[in-house]
C-alpha cells in the first residue's frame, strides 16, 4: 500500500470522529439544548418551574426532545437502502456528494436555529444522523486495500465512530463555559468541509470490491493528482503504461469469479440473513432506547447530578476507539484458528463470527441486567460493548457471508428495517414516562428480549456445519 492508500485509510479515521457517529453523544447535545431552553415553549406556564436545571421539570419538552432522537436514529438506518443502491450503481463519489450535501445543510440548520424554531432540530439531526452512516459506509470499502486486515479496519473505523460522542460532549464543555450554541455549531459547520475534502481527493471514484477484482484503483478526481493504488504491498503503477494488460486481467478475475456470484434474490433466501437482521434490530432497539431514555433514567435516581452523569457516560464511550477493534482481532483471529481446522474457508469465517456474535448478544444481555438492577457504571460500560461489537460484527458479516456485489443493498435493506423498529422507542418511552418511570417493566421485556437474540449465532453454526 502506497502513501496515498495510508493517507486515504488515517484521513477515515478522522472523518468517523468527527461525522459519522455524532448522534450516540445525543445525551450532552440534549443536556445544553435544554438548559438553553429549547421546546421549553412547550411546557406549563408555571413560576415554579423557573429552573431550565431540571430535567425532569417538564414532560412535554423531554418527550419532544426523545422524539428528535427517535428521527434522527431511523433516519440513521433508513436512508442506507438509497445509499447503498448508489454506492454499488454509481460508485463512491455519487454517494458521499450527497451524503456530504445533507451534512452540510444539517449543521447549517443548527447554527441558525433558536429556542424560538427548535423545530429545525427535527431535519438537521436527521440529516447529520442519516449522513454520517453514509460516510462510515463509504470508508468500510478501504479495508479491502488489505484483506488480511479488513475486520481490524472496520472495527477500528467502528471504534472511531464511537468516539464522536466527543464532538457533542465537546458542545456540552463549552456550553458550560459559557459559549453560545450558536458559536458552536459554526465551527463545527466549517469542519463539514473535510469530509468534502477526502470526498474529491483521498477517496475513490467507484468502489473497492472483496475480493479485490482488480489491483487498480484510482483516487482523486483530479487528473494531476490522481494516482493508481496497489491494493496489499505491491507498488504503484500508472495505468496508462499498461492499460490492455490491466484490462486482460480485470476481465480474467471477474470471469474465474462470475461463476461463485449470488442473485440477490439467493442472499434474501438464506436463514442467516434473516437471522442477523433479528439479531441487529432487536440489540439496536435495545441500545436506541438507553440512548433515547438515559437522561430521564437517570433524572429518577434520588440526588444524583444528572450534568455529571451525562459526562461521564460520553467519557466511557470515548472508550469505545479502543473496544471495537477487540471484535475484529476476535474475528481474524477465530478465522485463523478455524482455517486450521476446516478445508472450507467460509467454514472458518462462519464459526467465528457465530463466536462473535454469541458474545454480543451476551453484552446486551448483561447490560439488560445493568439497567434493571439500576447499577449505572456497569450499564454505561456495557452500552459500550454492545455497540462496538454489534455495529463492527453486523457490517463484517454481512461482507463476509455474502456476494460483496449485494453489500451495498443487504446493508441497505438491514438499515431500513432497524429503521422502522427504531421507532418504537419514541412509544416504549412515552409509556415508560406515564406508566413506569422507573423503566422496571421496561427493562425486564427488554431483558426477555435480548435473550432471544442467541437464535442467530446457533444458525450460523448450523449454517457453517453445511457449508
Amino acid at each position: 500500500m502506497n502513501n496515498l492508500g495510508v493517507a486515504s485509510i488515517i484521513t477515515a479515521c478522522v472523518e468517523c470522529v468527527l461525522c459519522t457517529g455524532v448522534l450516540f453523544g445525543w445525551p450532552s447535545l440534549q443536556f445544553s439544548l435544554d438548559d438553553e431552553g429549547y421546546f421549553h415553549n412547550l411546557c406549563i406556564e408555571n413560576e415554579n418551574l423557573s429552573s431550565l436545571q431540571n430535567l425532569s421539570s417538564c414532560t412535554a419538552s423531554d418527550e419532544s426532545f426523545n422524539l428528535v432522537f427517535t428521527v434522527a436514529s431511523s433516519f440513521y438506518e433508513m436512508p442506507v437502502l438509497l445509499f447503498g443502491y448508489i454506492l454499488d450503481t454509481f460508485g463512491t463519489l455519487a454517494m458521499r456528494f450527497l451524503a456530504t450535501s445533507l451534512h452540510s445543510l444539517g449543521y447549517m440548520l443548527l447554527w441558525i436555529m433558536s429556542p424560538s424554531t427548535s423545530v429545525l432540530l427535527y431535519p438537521a439531526m436527521a440529516m447529520i444522523s442519516s449522513s454520517g452512516y453514509a460516510l462510515w459506509m463509504s470508508n468500510s470499502q478501504l479495508g479491502n486495500l488489505n484483506p488480511s486486515y479488513r475486520s481490524v479496519f472496520l472495527s477500528i473505523s467502528s471504534g472511531m465512530s464511537d468516539l464522536s460522542s466527543i464532538v457533542y460532549l465537546f458542545v456540552k464543555l463549552q456550553h458550560d463555559q459559557g459559549a453560545s450554541s450558536k458559536s458552536i455549531f459554526m465551527v463545527l459547520f466549517v469542519i463539514t468541509v473535510f469530509p468534502w475534502f477526502r470526498s474529491y481527493f483521498l477517496m475513490p471514484k467507484k468502489t473497492i470490491p472483496y475480493p479485490a477484482m482488480s489491483k487498480h484503483h484510482h483516487f482523486g478526481i483530479v487528473k494531476k493528482l490522481q494516482k493508481t493504488l496497489i491494493v496489499g504491498n505491491d507498488v504503484t503503477e500508472n495505468l496508462s503504461e499498461s492499460p490492455k494488460q490491466s484490462l486482460e486481467i480485470d476481465k480474467l478475475t471477474i470471469s474465474s469469479t462470475q461463476k461463485g456470484k449470488k442473485t440477490l434474490k439467493q442472499c434474501l433466501m438464506k436463514a442467516i440473513f434473516w437471522s442477523n437482521l433479528y439479531h441487529v434490530v432487536v440489540i439496536k432497539l435495545r441500545l436506541s432506547l438507553f440512548y433515547g431514555s438515559v437522561l430521564k433514567w437517570l433524572s429518577s435516581f434520588p440526588d444524583i447530578d444528572v450534568g455529571s452523569f451525562t459526562n461521564w457516560f460520553n467519557v466511557v464511550l470515548l472508550c469505545g476507539v479502543f473496544v471495537a477493534p477487540l471484535n475484529g482481532m476476535v474475528a481474524d483471529g477465530l478465522i485463523s484458528h478455524f482455517k486450521s481446522r476446516f478445508r472450507a474457508e467460509q467454514t472458518a469465517v462462519l464459526r467465528a463470527y457465530a463466536v462473535s456474535m454469541f458474545l454480543t448478544s451476551t453484552f446486551s444481555v448483561i447490560l439488560s441486567v445493568a439497567a434493571l438492577a439500576r447499577s449505572v457504571y456497569p450499564a454505561f460500560v456495557f452500552v459500550l460493548l454492545t455497540k462496538s461489537f454489534v455495529y463492527s460484527g453486523s457490517g463484517g458479516f454481512l461482507f463476509v457471508a455474502f456476494s460483496t456485489e449485494h453489500y451495498g443493498k443487504l446493508l441497505g435493506i438491514t438499515s431500513l428495517v432497524i429503521s422502522v423498529f427504531s421507532l418504537a422507542q419514541y412509544a416504549i418511552f412515552k409509556l415508560a414516562v406515564s406508566l413506569d418511570p422507573d423503566f422496571y417493566v421496561i427493562n425486564i421485556a427488554m431483558l426477555c428480549l435480548t435473550l432471544t437474540t442467541y437464535v442467530h449465532p446457533i444458525v450460523i453454526f448450523y449454517s457453517s456445519r453445511s457449508s
